[in-house]
């Protein structure tokens, strides 16, 4: 068997690049295409072995493996390679030493690395074309492989990582109830039923927090959190109190004992300025005020009330400041409440847009989309747009199924459109974009699964790369799209090639033109004629770079042409870490220097070189979804934007972004930022009104990303209107300062109809006077004995729009009295009293007589010519009607007993 496999040359991977401990109990399956040579991580833990697992059509060309064990000198115990899947084993390593099918160097007694080199072959050039298994002892790991494969496609490598009570890092409680992510720092904050652990998954570390360090919890049992970025403070709820850790100084920042909270989520600030909580219990859903300790509640009694006093989860939307209360029995559902104008909105199954079911279990709002989740055989799942008031529902049986209906949790994230649905049998994850999903249960092995079909929580990275499933057997971390982070540089004869691999689905970059003297004496390290004991030669390698910001040393594999003794070769030094940072002005000189024994004449040659490049990698920012606003003319945003809510970054915290302004499409907004936070928004011109573009940047010093905020005003200002005020009767001789009130005729929006300005336009008939007395027409016709009639035309203006209207005015005369008698004021159709000096009884009898007649003569005349003015005041009308049909429909009540009876009054 030893002819099967032949060593053909020796590689060294540096062993502190351990990219997961085994303890994590990572696994990933991993496919290539033709020629790639591609860095998997991999680590079987617990298991027994770790297999990669390849199609017949690939041919293994050759393999590198970096092994490394939990002690700090043993190798593996065993190492086997069996070809074929055919449980024949073609290559193995046992201890340090060699194996009996195959050799295995151990480079370094004081590192529990050990680099192994494999020609795959069956010793006559021929390849087996067959699934191959690496095996590995328990508590054995591959750190790193390194694999040459051809004609299979490539796909994105998974690897999953598990966290239990057990696990290096740990959980404090295998019964997971709630999950948050900070992007930035590459944290997972984890509630447990004993305590909150917060895991950096970068570093590798956790640490835990529960009631015996922070008195405040009043219990370990954590039920709900958030956390916050901008302030970097988590808020937690246990089954007594409510909480928040200032991240910054560890210290407690708020604290209130409640009962029966199972959400919480942080709600802004109000009017005041005062941080809020929204908290759900099942007694109704809260808003606490957390600068003075106090909080208001809504219920079904309260006003706004909510559906049902069973509240199971909260959420709020920044952008519109509306807090969401989802209520879990039957008759709930979501209400969605203003807080500050109180205004309500209720979802239900009945509802406009609807969701699936009314059992409320969970709620999460961001980008515009509030995601809704019920529990029950038939629950589902519920995406609403809030901006275009749609909404789209799942459960098991619609077109995009979910694994079950009996929904637990769920999130949504904007970047990826990722709609993520936790339930009891595993989670569901839905590209809403690309209208597909993808299901991970617990029994997906070999492909990739979770810890547990039950599940309490799930939640998404910022950009998709991460998915995040609580169960009440612990916390499975997926990573979807991953690679090794680092570049490579290869030198094979005389040529360069240099492969990048950022870190979770970020587009390889070709370095080659910046990577200049990566070696010098190539190939030929040293050359000796006879027995070579103890002599020592060096590599000098002269590295210099513009960009890089760290340079290591990896890999060389050094070729010889001699019998060297290869026990002594345990203490060369192959490997030098380089902790200098490098810029366009330095250079760094590297001598590694090896020893050689050898009882034959040869050469020592190199014959490749990896160099690895830790790049800071830098992906630009980019904004999400700002919701339209509008403005009335003439005003200011009541609260300015707070751009840290909108921009994000993975690398950058939203604070150290830089904010500005490029254009503003509509010259009558003005719009500032403040404290490169807060967007101000103005529409200072009252008369303003249309749309208008604000177009935003954001940018981490050298990448940027903008967004647009689309803005509707609303003018402030809208015309009066007059309807129109019909006809009006009046007896001659009078000064009527009240004839018609102009007010109860005019109307506008925005200014009383008592403090508009009325003037008269026009008055066809200069014998019956007008005028203008405050909110009245005043009419005033002083000859006594004149009939007739005229039309007046009249004007209000609020001072920049104006109406008109029009009033027909008829005047009738009164009776003629006896030249030089004392005239009285007329009394409507009364007869005429008066009072004269009696001279003496026959006077006084003849004056009545005369008067009498006169009446009677007067009487004939005034009904002719009253008949006359019918006729022709029916002419004017049929001309007005057929000129003003417009008016004639605003206002077809006749106002006269009303006018009549204040100018009897005022009599």
């Amino acid at each position: 068997m030893s002819n099967i496999l032949k060593i053909i040359s020796l590689l060294l991977i540096i062993s502190q690049f351990l990219f997961f401990s085994s303890n994590a109990f990572a696994e990933t399956q991993t496919q290539f295409s033709d020629g790639d040579t591609i860095e998997v991580m991999l680590s079987p833990g617990g298991t027994e072995q770790a297999v990669i697992l390849l199609p017949k059509e690939a041919n293994v060309t050759s393999a590198s493996f970096c092994i490394s064990t939990n002690s700090s000198y043993g190798a593996p115990s065993m190492l086997t390679m069996d070809i074929c899947n055919d449980s024949q084993i073609d290559w193995h390593f046992i201890g340090e030493g060699y194996g009996a099918f195959g050799s295995q160097y151990l480079l370094s007694s004081n590192l529990p690395a050990k680099n192994i080199l494999i020609d795959m072959t069956d010793g006559q050039g021929r390849y087996y074309n067959d699934t191959q298994q690496i095996r590995l002892p328990k508590n054995s790991s591959i750190v790193s492989a390194k694999v040459n494969l051809t004609g299979y496609p490539i796909e994105s490598t998974v690897i999953r990582n598990d966290y239990t009570n057990n696990s290096m890092p740990n959980i404090s409680s295998n019964n997971v109830n709630s999950l948050d992510y900070d992007n930035l720092h590459d944290l997972l904050f984890v509630a447990t039923t004993d305590g909150l652990t917060i895991l950096d998954l970068k570093n590798a570390t956790s640490v835990t927090y529960k009631n015996t360090t922070f008195p405040e919890f009043g219990s370990s049992n954590i039920l709900a959190l958030e956390y916050q970025s901008s302030k970097n403070r988590v808020c937690l709820a246990t089954d007594s109190a409510i909480c928040i850790i200032n991240l910054n100084s560890l210290s407690i920042e708020f604290s209130m004992n409640m009962l029966g909270v199972v959400d919480i989520a942080f709600a802004g600030i109000d009017g005041l300025g005062h941080d809020r909580l929204i908290v759900a219990t099942s007694s109704g859903g809260r808003v606490v005020d957390i600068v003075n300790s106090t909080y208001y509640e809504f219920t079904v009694t309260t006003t706004p009330s909510i559906l049902s006093n069973d509240v199971r989860a909260v959420a709020y939307n920044t952008d519109r400041n509306i807090a969401y209360f989802g209520s879990g029995t039957n008759n709930g559902g979501v209400t969605a409440i203003n807080l500050e104008t109180n205004a309500t909105f209720y979802y239900t199954k009945t509802s406009t847009p609807s969701i699936h079911q009314d059992n409320v279990k969970a709620l999460d709002y961001d980008g515009g989309k509030l995601a809704v989740g019920c529990t029950s055989v038939n629950g589902g799942a519920t995406i609403i747009d809030t901006i275009t008031n749609t909404s789209r529902s799942f459960s098991s049986t619609t077109q995009i199924p979910l694994v079950s209906s009996n929904v637990f949790s769920v999130d949504y994230e904007p970047k990826t459109s990722s709609f993520i649905i936790g339930t009891n049998a595993g989670v569901t994850v839905i590209d809403l974009q690309n209208n597909s999903k993808v299901d991970y249960v617990s029994t997906a092995y070999p492909s990739i699964g979770i810890i547990s079909n039950t599940v309490n929580a799930a939640i998404e990275s910022l950009g998709g790369d991460e998915l995040f499933v609580a169960t009440n057997l612990g916390l499975t971390e997926l990573i979807l799209k991953a690679y090794p982070q680092n570049v490579s540089l290869s030198i094979e004869g005389n040529e360069v090639q240099v492969q990048r691999y950022l870190l979770k689905n970020k587009t390889p970059v070709d370095i080659t033109s910046q990577v200049s003297n990566a070696i010098s004496n190539f190939p030929e390290i040293r050359t000796f004629t006879d027995e070579c004991m103890n002599v020592i030669c060096n590599l000098s390698l002269n590295i210099s770079s513009n960009t890089m910001s760290e340079i290591r040393i990896s890999d060389i594999e050094i070729i010889y042409d001699c019998t060297i003794n290869i026990s002594t070769l345990r203490n060369s030094n192959f490997t030098t870490l380089l902790n200098n940072y490098l810029n366009s002005s330095n250079e760094t000189i590297v001598s590694i220097p090896i020893t050689i024994n050898s009882v034959l004449p040869g050469a020592v040659r190199l014959h490749s070189l990896l160099i690895v490049y830790n790049l800071p990698i830098n992906t630009p920012p980019y904004f999400i979804h700002i919701d339209n606003l509008t403005l009335k003319a003439g005003t200011t945003l009541a609260q300015p934007l707070d751009l840290w809510n909108y921009a994000h970054d993975a690398e950058t915290a939203s604070q150290n972004l830089t904010y500005s302004i490029l254009s503003i499409s509509n010259p009558n907004v003005t719009a500032s930022i403040s404290d490169n936070r807060y967007l101000s928004i103005s529409v200072p011109d009252i008369n303003a009104s249309g749309l208008a573009q604000i177009e935003l940047s954001t940018s981490d010093g050298k990448l940027n990303a903008t967004t647009l905020i689309n803005i509707t005003i609303e003018s402030a200002n809208t015309p009066p209107t007059f309807s129109r005020i019909g006809n009006l009767s009046l007896r001659a001789g009078s000064d009527y300062k009240k004839a018609i009130k102009l007010s109860s005729y005019a109307k506008d929006n925005e200014t009383p109809s008592e403090n508009l300005t009325y003037s008269i336009i026009s008055n066809s008939n200069s014998k019956i006077s007008v005028y203008i007395n405050g909110i009245y027409l005043g009419v005033k016709v002083t000859d006594m004995s004149y009939t007739g009639s005229t039309r007046v035309t009249l004007c209000v203006s609020d001072g920049m729009y104006n109406a008109t209207s029009t009033a027909n005015i008829s005047v009738q005369g009164t009776t003629e009295i006896i030249p030089g008698a004392p005239t009285l004021e007329p009394l409507g159709n009364a007869w005429i009293c008066c009072t004269v000096v009696l001279v003496g009884l026959g006077v006084a009898f003849g004056a009545i007589l005369y008067m009498r007649h006169i009446e009677e003569k007067r009487s004939e005349e005034y009904r002719k010519e009253i008949q006359k003015k019918k006729e022709l005041q029916k002419d004017e009308e049929k001309e007005e009607t057929k000129g003003k049909k417009d008016a004639e429909k605003e206002n077809t009540t006749n106002p006269n007993n009303k006018d009549n009876k204040e100018r009897k009054d005022e009599k």
